[in-house]
């Protein structure tokens, strides 16, 4: 499977199909274009550690994260003051569920780095890496003109199976709320059928929630093509030595 990552550092992109070495990461130091090759692990653990000098120094992801917990309590607290019992362990499971992908959500469309700069910086390596995936995929040609042609939107980026999983939970918390209403196999039916529409990735393929993704991703420039390229053309000799 072809996937990718991005840091305020640099881009990985990988291909779990491959043995051994079969990821790829490009980075700059200063002016200077370093690609390196190597196993997906090692390469995303190289990523990270280099993009801690990035990181926010402030403490909101921290308040987030407690802000969050805080609601999910109070939330459930209230569910079981003025709902039935069945009806809060119902919505009290839901908001347990809902905790990650939310976390996930706000995190995706905040700064965590230490300055503007660096965020818009992410956000063009981030639209780079799905251009070159998007190029792979399509498996023609690999210059810069058909890296500029490509899309920086991707249906399989983590923030859309974020999106996807708050959809499904928020229909899943009216369904069962509703059941009473709605009828248990009319609500089977429905959750069922937005399952169905995700898994063969029809709701994907339309590009709906492709606006859920411009927080995060940016045109890249002159640099990030160039860098682009030559973890291109490293990426291919993977698939050459295979």
């Amino acid at each position: 499977m072809l996937g990718g990552a991005s840091g305020c550092k640099g881009i990985v992109i990988y291909d779990t199909d491959l043995t051994e070495k079969n990821s790829v990461f490009g980075y700059y130091e200063g002016d200077k274009i370093v690609v390196e090759v190597g196993e997906m692990s090692e390469l995303l653990k190289l990523k990270d550690e280099k993009d801690h000098e990035f990181d926010r120094k402030d403490k909101t992801p921290e308040k987030i994260v407690v802000f969050l917990l805080l609601a999910v309590v109070v939330l459930s607290i209230a569910a079981f003051i003025k709902l039935s019992f069945f009806k809060a362990i119902f919505v009290t499971a839901i908001l347990v569920f809902s905790y990650n992908p939310i976390l996930r959500a706000w995190f995706t469309h905040i700064n965590l780095y230490d300055s503007k700069e660096h965020w818009k910086q992410f956000k063009r390596q981030h639209g780079c890496e799905h251009k070159i995936i998007n190029v792979f995929m399509k498996g023609k040609g690999t210059g810069l003109e058909d890296l500029k042609a490509a899309s920086i939107f991707h249906t399989e980026c983590g923030s859309m199976y974020t999106t996807y999983n708050l959809i499904f939970l928020v229909l899943l918390a009216i369904v069962g709320l509703n059941i009473a209403s709605i009828g248990i196999i009319r609500g089977l039916l429905i959750l069922l059928g937005m399952g169905i529409l995700m898994l063969v990735n029809i709701i994907k393929q339309l590009h709906i929630f492709d606006f859920f993704q411009r927080n995060v991703v940016a045109e890249p420039t002159e640099r990030e093509y160039a860098l682009a390229l030559e973890m291109m053309k490293e990426f291919q000799e993977l698939y050459q030595k295979a």
